[in-house]
């Protein structure tokens, strides 16, 4: 879909990209004023070398920044100006940062941007540091993410920013691990933080034991519902409470899903989840055979899929050892489905369901033995809109300097644009001084704002045109 602009036409005179004097109207008092606020060439070309503001100086409280070019930068009435001319488009700043030898600004919405020479570029607050790995509420006080984001506790809420991070209560517990943020309640209850709302998750620093592991060989073992089993003086606790009744305990198993415990006396019994079951060694054949012959499962499941698009993931298996195979899944995404005869893990995540699902393990089993996956994860990034349109522009050249001269240098144009009228972060540079039109392609929908700047070969630049706007659909 092409969808053609003229707005500039109509709306910016040629007076009005007069070089260092447009300010949107084209009207003789608007020039006038104008011209009385921006510096000509030979003024900007006048300023003085100076010394480079230290690091993480900022306006406010500094009232200019001088940076490593010795280029000053200062703010007025919300917008960047360099050595007394805008700098690019910028709008509502609230802030101008130095930082390791870059210009950042942040505007009234929170925004951040940086200076890349030419134009501005959505980014970041220079001077938060991501949290790593690993980090807690408590320990530490506050978590800072990967986008800048601080989260913390106060009262068993959770809050982001400064504001509420949907619906959480009685919080005792916050984990940043691989980039996700997980809370845990005083219920033992584990959630993690899709983006927008909590979902049920587990605690993402467990690892669950493999099929086979035994107490002792190891000192605990982690079953697929995040269970911590122990052994102590006999008797076997779950997640630090006595599980059911015990004694003289000397092997505690976890083979195929389930909890095996042996005692002094030599008798086998199965955890059922409530109780102990007169069982036998689970890691031995009943035919006496020797030991049972578990199956092999392989395969590389995907790492990423992408919201709106089908994820499949089917695991090959041998069995060399007989008997009818099954599988299961742990930590499975609430997106997905699994066929326990297959092994098959599919879905399709919904753009509310982006973000990272880690620890997923897939096992097998033939009824005497089994086997799992390594643990994966699946991070579902969102699914950009495709590209649907263009927007045709068009403007007429300027030809007179603010002070009334014939403009002889103009060198060429620079446009502009974004969805937001605050921020137009996208620019497009023709160096061409008799472009009159230009069009702006592979535009998703939405609005878009747009507006054009002159420059002289000197580097002289116009204020910008007045903006304007087109919805594609």
């Amino acid at each position: 879909m092409r969808l053609v602009t003229n707005f500039f036409k109509a709306a910016v005179a040629v007076s009005c990209l007069a070089i260092a004097a447009c300010g949107g109207d084209s009207t003789a008092d608007s020039q006038s004023s104008t011209s009385s606020t921006n510096a000509n060439a030979s003024v900007l070309k006048s300023v003085a070398a100076g010394t480079a503001s230290p690091n993480g100086t900022a306006i406010p409280a500094a009232t200019q920044i001088t940076d490593g070019s010795s280029n000053v930068w200062t703010v007025v009435s919300g917008v960047i100006q360099e050595n007394g001319a805008a700098a690019g488009y910028s709008n509502a700043v609230t802030l101008l940062l130095y930082d390791n030898n870059t210009i950042y600004q942040e505007n009234s919405a929170g925004g951040w941007w940086s200076w890349t020479g030419s134009t501005w570029e959505a980014s970041s607050d220079p001077r938060k540091v991501a949290s790593a790995n690993g980090a807690t509420i408590p320990s530490a006080t506050q978590i800072t993410d990967t986008s800048d984001n601080v989260w913390a506790v106060s009262g068993g809420v959770i809050y982001k920013n400064g504001a509420t991070a949907g619906y959480s209560s009685a919080v005792t517990l916050l984990v940043y691990e691989s980039n996700v943020i997980y809370q845990e309640n005083s219920a033992g209850g584990w959630w993690s933080w899709t983006g927008s709302t909590w979902e049920a998750s587990s605690d993402p620093r467990k690892v669950v034991s493999s099929s086979g592991t035994t107490i002792p060989t190891v000192s605990q073992i982690i079953d697929s519902s995040d269970n911590v089993w122990t052994v102590s003086a006999g008797l076997v606790y779950k997640n630090g409470s006595l599980a059911g009744y015990t004694s003289g305990v000397t092997h505690l198993v976890y083979e195929n899903g389930l909890i095996y415990q042996e005692n002094a006396a030599g008798g086998w019994w199965s955890w059922n989840g409530s109780g102990w079951a007169s069982s036998s060694d689970p890691l031995s054949s009943n035919s006496g055979g020797g030991g049972a012959v578990a199956p092999t499962i392989s395969g590389s499941p995907a790492a990423s899929d992408t919201a709106g698009q089908a994820y499949s993931f089917v695991p090959t298996t041998t069995n060399s050892g007989g008997g009818t195979l099954t599988f299961s899944i742990s930590n499975m995404p609430a997106w997905a489905s699994f066929n326990a005869t297959t092994g098959a893990l599919s879905g399709t995540p919904s753009s509310a369901q982006v973000g990272s699902y880690a620890n997923i393990v897939i096992g097998v089993s033939n009824g005497s033995a089994s086997a799992s996956l390594a643990a994966f994860s699946i991070n579902v990034t969102a699914n950009p809109v495709a590209a649907t349109g263009a927007a045709d522009l068009s403007w007429t050249p300027p030809t007179q300097n603010t002070d009334g001269t014939p403009l002889t240098d103009l060198a060429g144009y620079t446009i502009y644009y974004g969805t937001n009228s605050g921020s137009l972060t996208q620019t497009v540079q023709l160096a061409s001084p008799s472009a009159t039109s230009y069009v702006v392609s592979n535009l998703n929908a939405g609005t878009y704002y747009f507006a054009v700047q002159a420059y002289s070969s000197d580097g002289t630049r116009s204020s910008l045109s007045a903006l304007g706007s087109k919805t594609i659909l």
